[in-house]
């Protein structure tokens, strides 16, 4: 493996144990190679991007990036994933569309672009962070108004679900959640409320949205009187690892969604902030040894 002297190298994604980076020219845009890297292993893959495929330049767009193994959310069952295959995704959204390209390791190559219009075209951009729900990865798109974009690999196709913009109206934060098994997002208001919205289907088939349970986040936290919230921070694996980072005067605590459980991860300190808290959060497994 040699990069470019002239890359700038980022962390995308960390799913199923393997860590993903991009690099893109000084200009910090595109994508020019893709470094898949498993942490227990070593091993180490270079990929080239898939330059020009569809008539599109992926060096040139803003790019988010993610890996994951070829079985889906199912992969990561009993350490498969270190020796399995896995996939990478491109993905991005401008002048009114989005695309995306998935590479297989099996095939040694990237797959057919795969794109669908956007409602809008005024700069638009993916959100950095994904979910993996069944055989579907979602992202948001940021625009003048939200939506979430949808890859399925099963069909090989992409999808725009709209999102009611009174559902966001005022918020302090935005992020795709997977508690309860379905897609869904989290709304932060300033009072650190944190309302779940759920996907749902009704008895004609039709999709929508419906507000979930709402959290207090302050309340779960065992803040004194002048102790106080400085910043959130969620983030979804699957639907066992939806859990909220909260830098508080006290310290940072890490609260479980689901069981709504919490733990104090560090202590407070004069420079504590959220950002030692790195939103891609490394897990693996192993197999059991045999008796």
């Amino acid at each position: 493996f040699s990069p470019r002297l002239d890359d700038i190298w980022s962390v995308h994604s960390c799913r199923h144990g393997r860590v993903l980076f991009t690099s893109s020219a000084r200009t910090g845009r595109g994508c020019r190679q893709v470094l898949v890297w498993d942490p227990v292993t070593g091993d180490r893959r270079c990929i080239g991007s898939p330059t020009q495929l569809g008539g599109h330049d992926w060096s040139e767009s803003r790019v988010q990036a993610d890996v994951l193994c070829a079985a889906g959310d199912k992969g990561h069952v009993h350490g498969a994933c270190h020796s399995s295959p896995f996939k990478v995704v491109l993905a991005c959204v401008s002048k009114g569309v989005a695309r995306a390209c998935v590479y297989s390791s099996e095939m040694g190559a990237w797959a057919d672009l795969i794109s669908t219009l956007v409602p809008f075209d005024m700069s638009p951009s993916l959100g950095s962070r994904s979910i993996l729900l069944g055989n579907s990865l979602c992202w948001f798109i940021f625009g003048p108004q939200v939506d979430i974009l949808e890859l399925n690999f099963d069909r090989q196709s992409l999808a725009v679900i709209e999102v009611p913009p009174h559902a966001y109206a005022n918020h302090q934060g935005l992020y795709l959640s997977t508690l309860g098994g379905a897609l869904g997002f989290i709304v932060m208001s300033e009072s650190y409320k944190a309302q779940l919205w759920e996907r749902t289907t009704d008895f004609d088939g039709v999709a929508g949205w419906m507000p979930g349970q709402t959290i207090e986040l302050r309340r779960l936290l065992p803040l004194k009187s002048g102790e106080w919230i400085k910043r959130v921070m969620f983030i979804a694996g699957d639907e066992s690892d939806n859990v909220a980072f909260l830098s508080t005067s006290r310290g940072i605590f890490m609260v479980h969604l689901e069981s709504l459980q919490f733990e104090e991860i560090f202590k407070s300190n004069p420079d504590n902030r959220l950002s030692t808290i790195y939103p891609y959060p490394f897990k693996s497994f192993f197999a059991a040894a045999a008796a």
